[in-house]
């Protein structure tokens, strides 16, 4: 578990350690969380690394705004632990079904390459064996 003092260094930070889900807030040093929330998105090193944002802030345009940049989810403080254990429970379940999603994908490409190969090979043979039918001495 690391830390950020600001939104620069968490945005280091996360593209060095690569966590498997960034707590973010929206009022920091610098660049708001807003912002950073679309830099980690923006980055192909740190854009499949789930956000949740935790804030002060509270008002729907602000839930729509964190989601907007392309957070999982807002929760507004203060919250309840419980709450948002099961809102990090969600959000790593979902990662784990997308990641699982991927590796079928693979899967079925790699099988869909191999039969597309083995068909090629099959025709060279069928064209083989109908050219020795073919033969007549």
């Amino acid at each position: 578990m690391a830390g950020a003092q600001d939104a620069s260094q968490g945005l280091h930070t996360a593209a060095e350690l690569q966590p498997a889900l960034i707590l973010l807030d929206v009022q920091m040093p610098g660049i708001d969380g807003f912002e950073a929330c679309r830099r980690l998105k923006d980055d192909f090193a740190t854009s499949d690394i789930p956000v949740l944002f935790l804030s002060g802030l509270n008002t729907l345009e602000d839930r729509f705004a964190g989601l907007e940049a392309g957070a999982e989810d807002f929760l507004a403080k203060p919250f309840d632990a419980v709450e948002l254990n099961a809102r990090v429970q969600g959000i790593v379940g979902q990662l784990a079904e997308r990641k699982r999603l991927a590796a079928n994908a693979q899967s079925a490409l790699c099988t869909a390459f191999t039969a597309m190969s083995s068909a090629g090979e099959l025709g060279v043979v069928i064209e083989f064996m109908r050219s020795g039918f073919r033969c007549t001495d």
